[in-house]
């Protein structure tokens, strides 16, 4: 988290502010990966695989960003862009979700419609934060915390960006329950020119689940591949993320045998 919202800081802060700080253009972190297992910083283990980290880095990085955070008691949401292209993007949904631990509805939605430019940092949102949780009916800040998206299309395909922002450390939320999350169905998609089998998997959770962890149970057994996404917050009912491996011996059976989800509560 530390590395996540500092990578955000810098990014954001490309254009010049008032207070004279900004023209921040870039951002590494400390480290990519080790050169014998150990436990450190790095974000890929020695053997190749991803920690958390390195998905968080893959949507910090990303050329399409929604940050969201707060300064000044404000509540600001902003588009980071870093592609060159003119018309790439038209137009986007941006919503703001507010979210009280204990209930996958929102509290309060807001929903509106902004552009942006390429190379750009967009501030799109800006608003007291004391007032946007009273009026979400937030009992105070240790009940809720805030899920933003921006959603565009491209080439007809649909695009969606999430970030969230914890309003006080998770340890003191109120309400956040343990939750059983199930993988409901695993179903193969496809199998691209290079050989890459894509699966689907199906999520389904009665609770918010915060930092969920999709694994195996026997690393020696796993196959080589990748999540679309992991370490994320869980705030449907369904949710669906695709692996995708090169191994030929990987079967909906085996994987149905091998992965197992949780998420931080279930850290003891």
């Amino acid at each position: 988290m530390a590395i996540k919202i500092e990578t955000e800081f810098y990014r954001r802060d490309r254009d010049i502010r008032n207070d004279g700080n900004g023209f921040t253009m870039g951002a590494l972190y400390w480290q990519l990966n080790d050169i014998w297992p150990t436990v450190s910083w790095a974000s890929v283990e020695f053997g190749g695989k991803w920690k958390m980290l390195h998905y968080f880095a893959r949507k910090m990085f990303d050329n399409l960003l929604v940050d969201v955070w707060e300064e000044n008691h404000q509540l600001n949401v902003a588009i980071i862009r870093d592609d060159h292209i003119d018309n790439l993007y038209d137009q986007f949904t941006v919503q703001i979700d507010i979210f009280d631990w204990s209930s996958t509805s929102p509290l309060l939605k807001h929903r509106f419609q902004r552009s942006s430019k390429p190379f750009s940092v967009t501030h799109v949102f800006r608003q007291d934060i004391h007032e946007i949780l009273n009026s979400a009916r937030c009992v105070d800040r240790n009940h809720c915390f805030i899920e933003v998206s921006i959603t565009t299309n491209f080439q007809g395909n649909l695009i969606v960006k999430r970030n969230f922002l914890l309003l006080e450390p998770i340890k003191n939320a109120i309400g956040l329950k343990r939750t059983k999350i199930e993988i409901a169905s695993i179903h193969e998609l496809s199998k691209d020119n290079d050989q890459v089998r894509t699966f689907e998997l199906e999520l389904h959770s009665s609770n918010i689940a915060p930092f969920v962890w999709i694994d195996f149970k026997l690393n020696n057994l796993a196959p080589v591949g990748l999540f679309s996404d992991n370490g994320f917050f869980i705030t449907n009912q369904t949710t669906k993320v695709l692996f995708q491996t090169k191994d030929h011996s990987t079967s909906v059976s085996n994987l149905k045998n091998l992965l197992t989800v949780r998420s931080l509560m279930d850290v003891q």
